[in-house]
C-alpha cells in the first residue's frame, strides 16, 4: 500500500550504505548503455527481484494483456531503482552528490507503481516525495560563472506519462540496453550468468558478433547514425512511438527503420516555427528540421519536456551532424538504412540487397564507400558487400570499395615497379582488353593510342 511505502530512502532495503550508495545483499547494481539526458546528472541503477525469481528476456514480444506486449517479463514484487547524482562545481567534477532516486516497483497486482525520492543536502539519506512531486533549486558553479538548475521531481502522474503499457514492462531494462559486445563484461550475459535473469532460446537470440545494440550517444568511436538513433531512443521513444503518449505521428525507436520512423521528409503537426519549408528531418539540412530546432530550443516547446529543464549541448550537436550527414537522395538514405540500420527485421540477404542498389551508381557508391569508412556497415557483411563490388566491371564504381577488401579479397594489380617476366607469364583476354582500353579502364588510354583510340 501507498500508505505503508518507506518514507525514507533507508527504509527501502535497497543499499546497504545509503551514503555510500552500496547495493544491498540480494540488490544488482546494472548500467545501460544509452542514459537519457537528465540536466548533467549521472545515473545509478539498481535491480532487486525477489527469492529465487528472474527476470526473463524474450526475443519475440510476449503478450501482458489486451493488445499490450513486452520483451521483458519481471517477476511480481520486482523493484528497479535509479539514484542521480550531480556535480554542483566544475573545479571538483569528480565530487558527486546524489539528488534523486527513482523507485519502480512491480505490485501484487502486476501493476508497477512509481516513487520519487529527495536526498538532503548532505547526501546521507532521502525523503520519499509527494504524489504530487516538487522541486528543488541547486546552485552549480560553472566554469561561465554561477547559476541555478531548478530540479523537478516528477509526479507519480507524470511518471505514467512515459510509463505506458505500449513501451512493455520496462523501459530501459531492455536487451538493446544492456548487451555491449565492446564492453569488458557485457551486462545482459552477465545478468544471466549471475543467476538474475533468463534468456528464453525461442528463438535462439543473435550471437555478439551479429546483434546492433543502442550505443553511447557520446562515444566518438561509434557510427554517426547509431549514436544519433540510439539518443533519439532513450530520449523520445518513450512517447514517441505508437501509442505513446505524443500529440504526433512519427516514431523514434531504435529499431524502426527510418522509413517506419515518419521522421524523413513529413510535415510538423505541432508547427513550424517559423523555418521555412520545414518538415520534421530534413535530410542534409538540420535548419529545415523541427526535430533539431526543438532539441535546440529552451522554454515552451523544447523536447524532452519531461526528465530535463535545461538544453543538452551534446544532444543538439549529435542531431545536427546526423540531419546534416543524411543524403537527400531518398533512395540513397532509404539504401543505407536498410543496409546499416538496427532494424531488427532485416535479413542479410535485405541488407546485401540495398548494397546492390547504392552499387548501381557511382554517387551510390561513394555513399556506400562513405559508410564503410565510417563503420557503419555491420561488421559481419563488409566481406559479402566487397564480393558484391568485385563482380562490377565498372572500375571506377568497384575501387570505391576495394579499399575494405580483405587480404585474400584484395586485386592483384601492376604496380609502380613492374615485373615484366611475371606480367608476360599470365594468360591474356585480348578480346576483353579491347574492350577496357576503349571503354578508358585503367587510364591508359589516356596516353597511348591503338589505331584510332
Amino acid at each position: 500500500p501507498v500508505d505503508q511505502f518507506p518514507r525514507k530512502l533507508s527504509e527501502s532495503g535497497l543499499f546497504a550504505n545509503t551514503r555510500e550508495l552500496t547495493p544491498a545483499a540480494g540488490v544488482a547494481s546494472y548500467r545501460i548503455n544509452a542514459p537519457m539526458w537528465a540536466d548533467g546528472a549521472k545515473p545509478n541503477y539498481l535491480l532487486a527481484i525477489p527469492g529465487d525469481e528472474k527476470v526473463v528476456f524474450y526475443q519475440n514480444p510476449q503478450k501482458t494483456f489486451n493488445w499490450f506486449n513486452t520483451t521483458v517479463a519481471m517477476p511480481t514484487g520486482s523493484v528497479l531503482a535509479k539514484t542521480y547524482t550531480l556535480s554542483d562545481d566544475h573545479r571538483k567534477p569528480e565530487k558527486l552528490r546524489p539528488v534523486e532516486t527513482q523507485v519502480s516497483l512491480k505490485d501484487a497486482q502486476g501493476e508497477w507503481q512509481y516513487y520519487t525520492y529527495r536526498w538532503n543536502d548532505e547526501g546521507s539519506d532521502a525523503e520519499l516525495v509527494p504524489a504530487s512531486g516538487a522541486s528543488h533549486t541547486i546552485a552549480i558553479e560553472e566554469t561561465t560563472g554561477p547559476r541555478k538548475l531548478n530540479w523537478q521531481f516528477a509526479s507519480r502522474s507524470q511518471c505514467r506519462t512515459c510509463h505506458t503499457p505500449w513501451t512493455g514492462e520496462t523501459i530501459g531494462f531492455v536487451e538493446a540496453q544492456l548487451r555491449n559486445s565492446r564492453a569488458s563484461n557485457d551486462v545482459w550475459h552477465q545478468l544471466a550468468q549471475d543467476g538474475w535473469s533468463a534468456i528464453n532460446n525461442r528463438p535462439e537470440p543473435r550471437d555478439n558478433d551479429h546483434y546492433l545494440a543502442i550505443v553511447d550517444p557520446h562515444d566518438a568511436s561509434q557510427p554517426l547514425d547509431r549514436r544519433a538513433r540510439s539518443y533519439l531512443h532513450t530520449n523520445c521513444a518513450h512517447c514517441h512511438m505508437n501509442g505513446g503518449n505524443a500529440s504526433t505521428v512519427f516514431e523514434t525507436q531504435f529499431n524502426k527503420s527510418l522509413t517506419q520512423s515518419k521522421m524523413l521528409l513529413s510535415k510538423p503537426m505541432r508547427g513550424d516555427f517559423g523555418l521555412k519549408e520545414s518538415q520534421i528531418v530534413t535530410p542534409g539540412a538540420p535548419t529545415q528540421s523541427v526535430l533539431y530546432y526543438r532539441i535546440a530550443k529552451s522554454g515552451t516547446g523544447r523536447m524532452p519536456h519531461i526528465g530535463s529543464q535545461q538544453t543538452d549541448a551534446a544532444g543538439v550537436r549529435l542531431i545536427g551532424q546526423w540531419i546534416a550527414s543524411l543524403p537527400k537522395n531518398t533512395d540513397h538514405l532509404a539504401a543505407l538504412d536498410n543496409l546499416c540500420g538496427p532494424t531488427v527485421s532485416h535479413d542479410d540477404e535485405q541488407r546485401l540487397k540495398a548494397a546492390r542498389e547504392l552499387l548501381d551508381s557511382i554517387d551510390g557508391c561513394i555513399e556506400l564507400s562513405t559508410a564503410l569508412a565510417e563503420y557503419r556497415v555491420p561488421s559481419w557483411l563488409v566481406r559479402s558487400v566487397v564480393t558484391e563490388a568485385l563482380k562490377l566491371e565498372d572500375a571506377a564504381r568497384r575501387e570505391l570499395i576495394e579499399p575494405y577488401a580483405g587480404a585474400d579479397q584484395q586485386v592483384v594489380r601492376l604496380g609502380p615497379n613492374i615485373d615484366v617476366a611475371q606480367l608476360l607469364s599470365l594468360e591474356g583476354d585480348a578480346s576483353r582488353g579491347e574492350k577496357m582500353f576503349a571503354a578508358g579502364l585503367g587510364q591508359c588510354s589516356q596516353c597511348h593510342r591503338i589505331g584510332s583510340v
